[in-house]
């Protein structure tokens, strides 16, 4: 069985939004506290707590050449921002960077998004989607294929901020049971108060090999 851990690809590389330190702030203090679930919760006293991780949206994970060519993939990256800033008629220099809204927490249903933040929808989601789009069509996968997460088409993908990451244990026990989930979407509420803000200047190449504390940048691109 695969390590729920491991990135949403099974391995690999991701594309990942990234909120500057102010907006990430809060978003951290929620993921930290929600760290401490299967802890607080587990009859064993040896339960570990769900990894910490940066705050971020993830745009899209490839699953052709630049899942494997790394090089590849931060050149296309390079192109689909060029192609963006032009698009938002951005100067020489100046940044750009994408505003969201990030509305009250949800619970999902996998591994990947126990509890998340959805982006509002008026607040800069078609944004999100566009920027998607540019990275996909240039790195020459520019339909992606219906299937588990993220590979879904545009038009059914919802931009999200995850709050928690589940392991494999808690994954397949604890953590599957939505009870216990919708407790964790109370417990984030509690913790700052939604919707919040976030200011997005640059997107990030993840490299998602091993488990989630183990995951690294790559490369950044401002916005």
């Amino acid at each position: 069985m695969q390590d729920p851990r491991l990135g949403p690809s099974g391995g690999g590389y991701a594309v990942w939004l990234m909120p500057d330190e102010t907006s990430a702030a809060p978003l951290t203090k929620v993921i930290k506290s929600l760290s401490k679930t299967p802890s607080a919760l587990s009859p064993d006293p040896d339960a570990r707590d769900l990894s910490i991780f940066d705050p971020h949206l993830t745009l899209w994970v490839p699953h052709g050449k630049a899942a494997e060519d790394i090089e590849f993939f931060k050149t296309a990256l390079k192109r689909a921002v060029q192609k963006f800033r032009q698009k938002m008629g951005a100067k020489e220099g100046q940044a750009v960077g994408i505003h969201l809204q990030l509305d009250d927490p949800a619970a999902g249903t996998g591994w990947w998004n126990p509890v998340f933040s959805p982006v509002v929808q008026t607040s800069g989601a078609e944004t999100v989607v566009y920027l998607r789009r540019l990275i996909e069509y240039e790195c020459g996968e520019p339909a992606s294929p219906t299937g588990w997460f993220p590979f879904v088409p545009d038009n059914e993908w919802c931009p999200l901020f995850p709050l928690a990451y589940t392991d494999p244990e808690w994954h397949w026990q604890g953590l599957q049971s939505m009870a216990i989930r919708a407790d964790m979407v109370v417990q984030a509420s509690r913790v700052v108060k939604f919707p919040l803000h976030a200011r997005c200047p640059n997107v990030a190449i993840l490299d998602l090999r091993g488990q989630v504390e183990d995951w690294k940048v790559v490369d950044v691109v401002n916005l």
